[in-house]
């Protein structure tokens, strides 16, 4: 029955708690404003790069070398490195994090089924899932879905969410590994995107940087 989200495993439900009690994190708070987003693993080669990403940002300025992280009202400091991409037009960044911080923080997995060359189509009435908050960033839930429809890189799909801010990941249910992020409602839809490109463009910087400190 495809229009309703398939049953996930006992594994997949014991990763999934876990993601709620460590994935979204505000960042740079300051007087009640401030911005979120989450940390992940970007495989270029046989190397895992810690980043961090995040939708719907405020300003770019505030991303120089450092960012403060919260979460359950701890404060934590995370240095940055060099590598990052940036799409104005849509407010999303993704942020090369230096290898010594990643002890500090919980890194998610990306779906390596993203990048192959149309793919999306297998993902089509495929089971997904979203963690997101409410508005004042208080509570954290989960909602399941189903991916209704796709076009290019864009997906309609049915949830139910308690919150209409942009940028929270969206997972295959059946492996705990991130796909995409919602960033819009239109009628009874909601609409996510698959970050394959915005990866891809990522790699591509982290590798000419690599390749140019290697000279």
């Amino acid at each position: 029955m495809k229009e309703y989200p398939n049953p996930i495993s006992k594994g997949c439900i014991n990763k999934l708690n876990k993601q709620l009690n460590g994935l979204l994190y505000k960042v740079n708070e300051e007087e009640g404003k401030y911005d979120f987003g989450f940390f992940c693993y970007i495989k270029s080669k046989n190397k895992k790069i810690p980043t961090f990403i995040i939708s719907n940002y405020q300003t770019q300025e505030k991303y120089d070398k450092f960012i403060n992280i919260s979460m359950n009202n701890e404060i934590k400091q995370i240095e940055l490195e060099e590598t990052r991409y940036i799409d104005n037009e849509n407010k999303l960044m993704i942020i090369e994090v230096k290898q010594n911080q990643k002890d500090k923080i919980n890194f998610i997995e990306i779906d390596d089924l993203i990048f192959d060359y149309d793919s999306e189509k297998d993902f089509l009435k495929e089971s997904i899932y979203t963690i997101h908050s409410d508005k004042n960033f208080k509570n954290i839930f989960v909602s399941f879905g189903v991916i209704d429809s796709i076009k290019d890189l864009d997906f309609k799909y049915n949830c139910n969410l308690f919150s209409d801010l942009k940028g929270f990941p969206i997972f295959n249910s059946s492996n705990n590994k991130l796909i995409g992020i919602h960033y819009n409602k239109v009628n009874s839809y909601y609409q996510g995107k698959f970050l394959r490109l915005e990866i891809k463009d990522f790699i591509r910087r982290y590798e000419s940087k690599v390749k140019f400190n290697s000279k």
